[in-house]
């Protein structure tokens, strides 16, 4: 599964949950198979190669690199004006 929300990116698969930001940076990367009732963060290294397949992922499913509407003071992926 790959998502977007306003900046952010998920990507989850049977092994992890990862989220980072539209420029590539991880942010948080979990162990799915850690136990049924946590999440177990991934160590540094483990948690790199985990993002690269998981930035991969996300970058082929969006069709290339992401929309960046931070200095457009936008509000969502898509270019909404903010609300009044």
């Amino acid at each position: 599964i790959t998502c977007r929300y306003g900046h952010s990116l998920c990507y989850i698969d049977d092994r992890s949950w990862a989220l980072g930001d539209v420029n590539g940076a991880a942010q948080e990367v979990y162990d799915l198979q850690a136990g049924p009732q946590t999440l177990g963060e991934v160590q540094a290294e483990d948690a790199q190669t985990r993002w690269a397949q998981a930035w991969k992922k996300l970058l082929a499913d969006a069709g290339g690199k992401f929309p960046d509407y931070r200095e457009k003071k936008r509000t969502d992926a898509i270019g909404q004006k903010p609300l009044k």
